[in-house]
């Protein structure tokens, strides 16, 4: 491989020291010379010491009847690494509220996927690709610090009342 087009620190960074090119995808082989693409390897989730794709989360969330579109991120806690926090279209603005949809996850994903919180929004943030408009989700993290401490104040209230 060349290399990143004038980006020799981007093309450092790919390559290993015997030669391989890390693309940042996850997958896996089935057979020779076919592969199956799971995820971008940045875009997943260590949720409870599993690596998950949150397209998992994001399609079961999907699945409601109410909800048009989800976008999931890890939201880092001290001590206890990422939670899932789920972003939420509905398809219309009379939708079930944060604790149904928390119900409805509960009842068909594994306890450590399902969204700690769920935010309602009207639009994702988006920016132009060339396989057409990608959701930012790091704009998520951009939200206001206040905001992500009050839900981690509320975790932790939340896990005292349960002791």
């Amino acid at each position: 491989m060349a290399g990143y087009l004038r980006q020799s620190q981007a093309t450092a960074d790919a390559m290993t020291e015997d030669g391989w090119f890390r693309s940042g995808d996850l997958g896996y082989t089935i057979d020779a010379g076919s592969f199956v693409y799971l995820a971008r390897i940045k875009d997943s989730l260590r949720l409870s010491g599993f690596l998950v794709d949150p397209r998992e989360i994001e399609e079961f969330l999907a699945e409601h009847e109410a909800v048009e579109r989800a976008q999931v991120v890890g939201l880092p806690q001290l001590g206890r690494g990422d939670v899932p926090v789920a972003f939420v279209k509905l398809r219309s603005h009379a939708g079930p509220g944060e604790e149904a949809l928390i119900a409805y996850c509960r009842s068909g994903i594994a306890a450590y996927k399902v969204p700690r919180h769920v935010f309602f929004v009207d639009v994702f943030p988006t920016a132009p690709s060339a396989n057409g408009d990608k959701v930012q989700k790091a704009s998520f993290a951009s939200w206001p610090s206040s905001m992500w401490r009050r839900f981690t104040a509320l975790d932790a209230a939340a896990a005292s009342s349960r002791r």
